[in-house]
């Protein structure tokens, strides 16, 4: 299975209503230049690929979860080293995404995979969808500004 990233989809995909996307628990492994890191993404309503930008602070020895309530001398480097780390996001940054960017999640107990490819930033939908094992239907539907969403299979 391997790591991976977390998106965060605002943009409509074909075949979902907005609740459904909410709650689609979209993932990729391409956000990162394939070294995903748990990071969550955003892609927008008009399209555009976000990277959130990540401050990482050491935490105080006394507030690591293994050091809580514990005296420095029965503290072993473990116990000190959980915990060490916090990140926090303070912001994201416009990927300016050129390519292709594969995304997928499990919407309702059903399986749904996009793929988006973004030509010189401007945003262009090959989108498929998956829901099973067997592909039966394609189809192809048309938005403004030049995007094209594509419904590339249909699996059941």
């Amino acid at each position: 299975m391997g790591m991976f990233d977390y998106l965060r989809v605002e943009y409509p995909l074909p075949g979902l209503t907005p609740e459904q996307i909410d709650r689609g628990g979209w993932q990729t492994k391409d956000a990162n230049d394939y070294l995903p890191q748990l990071e969550t993404y955003r892609l927008t309503i008009d399209g555009r690929l976000m990277k959130p930008v990540i401050e990482q602070s050491e935490v105080p020895e006394d507030e690591r979860p293994y050091c809580k309530g514990k005296p420095p001398e029965e503290r072993t480097d473990v116990d000190k080293f959980c915990g060490m780390i916090k990140f926090t996001q303070t912001g994201e940054v416009d990927m300016n995404y050129h390519g292709y960017f594969n995304f997928y999640g499990d919407v309702n107990g059903e399986w749904f995979e996009f793929d988006a490819k973004f030509i010189q930033r401007l945003p262009l939908f090959a989108c498929g969808l998956a829901i099973g094992t067997v592909l039966t239907t394609a189809c192809v539907a048309y938005y403004d500004w030049g995007l094209v969403v594509k419904v590339v299979g249909l699996l059941n």
